[in-house]
């Protein structure tokens, strides 16, 4: 009998986990800030200057 506290191969499917490359990365980072800037413009009241600051930014 053989145990472990990892997964087999069978529970698996051979598959493991696909780390993302450096560009991979960045690319997401970059969506994680636009987000958070879209956000913040939708918070802003209508006609607020900070928009266009906010804008700016995008």
């Amino acid at each position: 009998m053989e145990t472990s506290l990892e997964a087999s191969g069978i529970h698996s499917g051979g598959f493991g986990r696909i780390a993302p490359t450096e560009a991979e990365e960045a690319e997401l980072s970059a969506l994680a800030n636009f987000d958070e800037i879209a956000a913040r413009i939708d918070d802003h009241a209508e006609g607020d200057p900070a928009i266009e600051t906010d804008e700016a930014v995008v």
